[in-house]
C-alpha cells in the first residue's frame, strides 16, 4: 500500500509541474545577455559556456543572478558580475557600445563592469533605462568625456564606484538628486571646476572620494551637512583658500584626507570636534601658524599627516595627552627649537620630523620607545651625539639621521638594533669605527654612511650581512685594504667606498658579486692592475631578465606597512658624465656604473671590461694605466660616458669607439694616443668629446668643443 501511494504522489508532482508558470528568466533579457557576448570575441574558447542558444534559462548561467518578479512568479536578472572580463579575454580597445544591450535588463539591481578598461563615452541615453539600479561598479576602465546627465535620474542608486576612469568636465550639481547615495568613487579622473554645493543635499552618503582629479576652487561648507560622512579624500586636486571650519561638524569622520591641494591659512580649531577621527592627511599645501595640540588629544587619531606645509611652532601643550597615535608627520615645515620632549610619550610606529629647522641634542627618551619602527629626523640642525638609549629602540627598522651636525662613535648600544634594515646617517660628523653598525646580528639591507668622518679598516663582520644590497661609506677615513668578504654579500647591488684612503689591490672575487650594479672605488690609494674578473660581474655584464624585476624595495615591506606613501627611495652620489651628482636609485638599471678613477692602478686595461654590456659609465681616469684602448670596448652598447682621461694609454683610439650608439660623453684627454675621434653615428652628438693632450692630426676636428 505504501508503495502505491509514494508512486500515485509521485505522478502528482510531475502533473503539477507541468502546470506550473515558467520560472525562466525574460527571452528579451536572454538575448541581451548573448548580444553582448557576441560583441566580445576573445582569445578564450571556453568564455561564457553557460551563456548559449540552447540553454533557455538565463539565470542559470554564470555571472547572472536573478530573482522573483514583484508581480508574477518569473524570474528576472538582478545582478550581473562582468568584472575583469576582457582581460581574462585577451581583449584590447572595446568600446563602450558594447555595454549597450546590457542596458536594456531594466531589473537590474547590480551591475559590476569595473576593469574591463573599455574605452569611449559611456553610453548615457540606454542608461536611463536602468531605473531600479542600486550598485553600479564601473571603476578601472577608460571611459572618457562629461559624466552622463542620465546618471543623475537613477534615484535608486546606493553605490556608484566610477573611480580610475578618464570623466572629465564639471562636476554637475544633479548629482544632488541621487539622495539615496551611501557611497560615491570618483578618484582617479580629470573631473575639474569647483564641487557643486547641491552635494550637500547626499543625506545618506557615508563614503566619499574626488581624490586625484582637477577640482580647484572651495572646498564647499555645504559637505558639514553629509553627517553620516564616515570617508572623505579630496586629495590630490588644486583646491585652494582655507579649510571651511565647518568641516567640524562632520561628527562620524574617520577618515579625511586633503593632502596634496593649495589650501592655506591655519588648521581650523573645530578639527578638535572630530572624535571619530583615526586618520587625518593635510600634507603637501600651504597651511601656516601653529599646530593645533587638540589634534593630540582625539583619543582615536591614529595617523596624522601634516608634511610639506609652513607650518612653524607647536603650539604649547597644557597637559600630555594619552593619545593613540602611531604615526605622525610633521617633515618639511618650518618647526624650529628642540625635539618636544612629550613625542616620546606616544607609542609611535612612525615619527617623521625631517627638513625642519630643529635645533639642539637628541633625546634619550625619544629612544626609549618599546614602538617606534620609523624615524626620520634629517636635515634639521641636530647636534651632540648619538645617546647610549639608542639600543633600547628594539622595534626600529628605519633611521635617517642625515644631513645634520651630529658627531661622536657610534654607542656599542646600536649593535641592539637587530631588526634595524634601512640606516642613513650620511653627511654628519660622526667618527671612529664601524664594528657596532656591523654587527654579527645585524639585518641591514640599506646602509647610507657617506660624508663622516668614520675611520679604521672595513670590519670582518661584514661578511655576516647576507641581506645587504646598498653599502654607501664614500667620503669618510676609512683605512686598510677592501676585504674579501665583500665578495660573500651575495645580494650587493651598489657599493661605494669612494674618497676614503683604501690601499692595496682591488679583490679579485668582487666579480661573484652577481647583482652588483654601481662599484664607485674612485678617489683612494688602490695599487696594482685592474682585475681581469671584473669582466664577469654578471649585472653588468648581461641581460638578465630576474634582474630587471629585481627591487631593492621588496626587502623593506616592513617599513613599507608603516609608510607606504612617503617612503622615498635611497639615492647614491656618484660623478655622472664628470658631474657629480645625487641620483635616485628607484630604478636601478638606469645607472650601472664602474668607477675606479684617481687611484695608482696602473698596468693595461682589462679587455674583459668589453663584456659589460649592460655598462652605462666607465670611468678609469687618473690612473697610471698603459696599452692600448681595448678593442672589445666595441661590446658596451648601453655605454653613455666614458672617461679615461690623465693615464699613459697609446697607440691609435679603437675606430669601433664611435660606433657606441648611445655614447654621449667621453674624455680621452692627457694621454699619448693617436688619431682622429673615429667616424661613427655618435661623433657629432657626443656632449663634449676630449682628445686634448693627445697626439694626431684631428685637433682642429675637435676644436670648439675641447677644453684643454
Amino acid at each position: 500500500m505504501a508503495r502505491i501511494s509514494i508512486t500515485l504522489l509521485m505522478s502528482l508532482f510531475l502533473i503539477s509541474s507541468l502546470y506550473a508558470p515558467s520560472l525562466c528568466c525574460p527571452q528579451y533579457q536572454r538575448a541581451a545577455l548573448l548580444q553582448f557576448k557576441s560583441l566580445l570575441v576573445g582569445t578564450k574558447q571556453d568564455f561564457l559556456q553557460s551563456w548559449n542558444t540552447t540553454s533557455s534559462d538565463c539565470c542559470q548561467w554564470e555571472l547572472v543572478t536573478c530573482h522573483s518578479a514583484a508581480t508574477n512568479s518569473e524570474q528576472v536578472i538582478t545582478a550581473l558580475e562582468l568584472s575583469s572580463l576582457t582581460p581574462y579575454l585577451g581583449l584590447d580597445n572595446v568600446t563602450s557600445r558594447a555595454l549597450v544591450p546590457l542596458f536594456q535588463i531594466q531589473t537590474l539591481v547590480s551591475l559590476d563592469i569595473s576593469f574591463n578598461y573599455i574605452i569611449g563615452e559611456f553610453p548615457g541615453a540606454e542608461l536611463a533605462n536602468l531605473t531600479n539600479l542600486v550598485h553600479l561598479h564601473m571603476q578601472g576602465n577608460r571611459f572618457s568625456g562629461y559624466i552622463p546627465s542620465q546618471l543623475f535620474s537613477l534615484r535608486n542608486l546606493e553605490q556608484l564606484y566610477m573611480h580610475n576612469n578618464l570623466f572629465e568636465g564639471p562636476l554637475d550639481g544633479n548629482l544632488g538628486k541621487l539622495t539615496r547615495l551611501k557611497e560615491f568613487l570618483l578618484d582617479g579622473n580629470l573631473v575639474s571646476g569647483e564641487i557643486p554645493e547641491e552635494i550637500g543635499n547626499l543625506a545618506n552618503l557615508q563614503k566619499l572620494s574626488l581624490a586625484g582629479n582637477k577640482l580647484s576652487g572651495k572646498i564647499p561648507a555645504s559637505l558639514s551637512s553629509l553627517k553620516g560622512l564616515a570617508y572623505l579624500d579630496l586629495s590630490h586636486n588644486h583646491f585652494s583658500n582655507e579649510i571651511p571650519p565647518q568641516i567640524g561638524n562632520l561628527l562620524n569622520i574617520s577618515y579625511l584626507s586633503l593632502s596634496n591641494n593649495t589650501l592655506s591659512g591655519q588648521i581650523p580649531q573645530q578639527i578638535q570636534n572630530l572624535e571619530q577621527l583615526e586618520r587625518l592627511e593635510l600634507g603637501n599645501n600651504l597651511l601656516s601658524g601653529e599646530i593645533p595640540m587638540e589634534l593630540f588629544h582625539l583619543k582615536n587619531l591614529k595617523r596624522l599627516e601634516l608634511w610639506r606645509n609652513k607650518l612653524g611652532e607647536w603650539n604649547i601643550m597644557s597637559r600630555i595627552p594619552k593619545s593613540n597615535l602611531i604615526y605622525l608627520d610633521v617633515s618639511e615645515n618650518e618647526l624650529s627649537g628642540s625635539i618636544p620632549l612629550w613625542l616620546a610619550k606616544f607609542d609611535l610606529l612612525h615619527l617623521s620630523l625631517s627638513s625642519n629647522k630643529l635645533e639642539g641634542s637628541l633625546p634619550p627618551s625619544l629612544f626609549q620607545s618599546q614602538t617606534l619602527e620609523f624615524l626620520d629626523l634629517s636635515n634639521n640642525r641636530l647636534s651632540g651625539t648619538l645617546p647610549e638609549s639608542i639600543g633600547e629602540a628594539t622595534d626600529l627598522k628605519s633611521l635617517s639621521l642625515s644631513g645634520n651636525v651630529l658627531s661622536g662613535p657610534i654607542p656599542r648600544s646600536f649593535s641592539k638594533l637587530s631588526r634595524l634594515v634601512w640606516l642613513d646617517l650620511s653627511r654628519n660628523r660622526f667618527s671612529g669605527d664601524l664594528s657596532s653598525v656591523f654587527s654579527p646580528t645585524s639585518s641591514l639591507i640599506i646602509v647610507q654612511l657617506g660624508h663622516n668622518e668614520f675611520s679604521g679598516v672595513l670590519p670582518q663582520s661584514l661578511e655576516n650581512l647576507h641581506q645587504l644590497a646598498m653599502l654607501h661609506l664614500h667620503d669618510n677615513k676609512i683605512t686598510g685594504e677592501i676585504p674579501s668578504v665583500l665578495s660573500q654579500i651575495s645580494g650587493l647591488i651598489t657599493l661605494s667606498l669612494r674618497n676614503n684612503y683604501l690601499q692595496g689591490q682591488i679583490p679579485y672575487n668582487l666579480s661573484s658579486l652577481q647583482y652588483l650594479l654601481v662599484l664607485d672605488l674612485s678617489s683612494n690609494n688602490l695599487s696594482g692592475t685592474i682585475p681581469a674578473s671584473l669582466g664577469k660581474l654578471s649585472a653588468m655584464a648581461r641581460r638578465n631578465d630576474a634582474l630587471e624585476s629585481y627591487d631593492v624595495m621588496l626587502h623593506l615591506p616592513s617599513i613599507f606597512r608603516i609608510t607606504p606613501q612617503r617612503l622615498q627611495p635611497p639615492s647614491l652620489e656618484l660623478f655622472w658624465k664628470n658631474n657629480r651628482q645625487e641620483l635616485p636609485l628607484g630604478n636601478l638599471g638606469d645607472y650601472i656604473v664602474l668607477d675606479l678613477s684617481s687611484n695608482q692602478l696602473d698596468g693595461q686595461i682589462p679587455s674583459t671590461l668589453g663584456d659589460l654590456q649592460n655598462l652605462k659609465s666607465l670611468n678609469l681616469s687618473h690612473n697610471r694605466l698603459t696599452g692600448k684602448v681595448p678593442e672589445s670596448f666595441r661590446g658596451m652598447k648601453n655605454l653613455e660616458s666614458l672617461d679615461l682621461s690623465h693615464n699613459n694609454l697609446s697607440g691609435v683610439i679603437a675606430p669601433s669607439l664611435g660606433k657606441l650608439p648611445r655614447l654621449s660623453y667621453w674624455d680621452l684627454s692627457k694621454n699619448r694616443l693617436v688619431g682622429c675621434i673615429p667616424n661613427g653615428p655618435q661623433r657629432d652628438t657626443l656632449d663634449n668629446p676630449r682628445l686634448s693632450a693627445n697626439k694626431g692630426g684631428c685637433r682642429m676636428q675637435v676644436q670648439r668643443q675641447i677644453q684643454s
